[in-house]
């Protein structure tokens, strides 16, 4: 069986709905019988944000960077929501892996966003 291309109701992985979506829809391959994993490579390309890390670009990003005032501000925000979050897992989720792991997720989201703001989504 081929590959018919994306129908309007699939979901791609890294890419959101609407006008990313559309956008994918776009610049996929006009060759219908290219492979799935192709298209959603070339859409992760299409829409891709910030640049690759490479060696010459590593030591800015282990290098430590200071906060200004409006990255203060936004941590403080992205930090209030996310223990919102992890506390209303801890409230309703029963204990187990599956909280466990919601918990973590909570927490690499912390950092994740922590570095977002640093690089001002430079990476």
């Amino acid at each position: 069986m081929s590959y018919n291309g994306p129908s309007t109701t699939e979901s791609f992985p890294g890419v959101s709905s609407g006008a990313d979506a559309k956008v994918y829809r776009e610049q996929a391959p006009q060759n219908q019988s290219s492979r799935y994993d192709d298209d959603v490579q070339q859409a992760r390309r299409a829409l891709k944000l910030g640049e690759d890390i490479t060696l010459n670009n590593i030591d800015d990003l282990m290098r430590y960077q200071p906060w200004d005032s409006r990255q203060v501000e936004q941590g403080e925000q992205v930090r209030e929501a996310l223990t919102a979050a992890a506390k209303a897992i801890l409230r309703n989720v029963p204990a187990g892996r599956f909280r466990s792991v919601a918990l973590r997720n909570i927490i690499d989201a912390r950092m994740n966003s922590n570095a977002g703001i640093s690089f001002y989504g430079r990476f």
